[in-house]
């Protein structure tokens, strides 16, 4: 079903990049958009899709007995939450403060995305009281 709305979206996309690129959206600044209302339903679309199968899978990871995996289920709920609230604010808004304040959330969720799927040795020391 995705594969088929993704290539759906595509077309339309290309579409209208040669044909009307007006009808994707309008550029209000140096780094942001105003995009069209299609656009906006197929990017909250896909960040709610992203959403959903993150929280399934941080549950799984969540009921896990091993400490570790239970760290990076907790760092990628951070992630995944972060994730949603930032790009919602980038996607929907376009004044300066809230893109500025939208994109930092998109970099904090980044680097929890990196300790909940790499677990890197720094961060077992500061977040597991005992490494076995």
């Amino acid at each position: 079903m995705f594969t088929i709305l993704s290539i759906i979206f595509e077309i339309y996309l290309f579409y209208s990049l040669f044909t009307n690129p007006s009808s994707l959206g309008t550029v209000s600044g140096v780094f942001s958009v105003i995009w069209s209302i299609y656009i906006e339903i197929i990017l909250l679309s896909c960040v709610a899709i992203v959403l959903v199968t993150g929280l399934l899978f941080v549950r799984e990871s969540i009921k896990s007995s091993n400490p570790e995996i239970k760290l990076k289920g907790k760092n990628l709920l951070i992630a995944f939450l972060l994730f949603t609230l930032g790009a919602l604010l980038d996607a929907t808004l376009t004044n300066v403060i809230t893109n500025l304040i939208a994109r930092l959330i998109l970099v904090v969720s980044s680097i929890e995305f990196y300790i909940g799927l790499i677990l890197p040795d720094w961060a077992k020391k500061i977040f597991l009281k005992k490494i076995k």
